[in-house]
């Protein structure tokens, strides 16, 4: 059985974004009142995704804590970690890999 997969890089700290996001990381920025993050995932989901693995770095904890309470939690998520999260998004990328 094949599965579909999606990768998020959700790892940087959202420069571009900071006058916005008031310390948020970039994936947990509002936009017509729910997360970038949720509106990419359940978007994605839609369109017949049913695996997602999500790179993390910047303020991951704080992603993880808000998936584990939003209602996204029965998707099936595979958490990655990117300590070199300064770096450029191809490092997030290899990281999934």
């Amino acid at each position: 059985m094949c599965t579909n997969q999606c990768l998020i890089l959700a790892a940087g700290n959202g420069r571009r974004l900071l006058f916005h996001s008031n310390g948020l990381p970039k994936p947990l920025v509002r936009l017509c009142g729910a997360p970038l993050l949720q509106h990419v995932m359940l978007n994605v989901h839609d369109a017949g995704v049913d695996r997602f693995v999500i790179v993390l770095g910047y303020r991951g904890e704080m992603i993880r804590r808000w998936f584990a309470a939003s209602q996204l939690g029965g998707l099936d998520v595979t958490w990655v970690e990117n300590t070199d999260n300064h770096k450029n998004n191809g490092i997030s990328a290899l990281k999934a890999k």
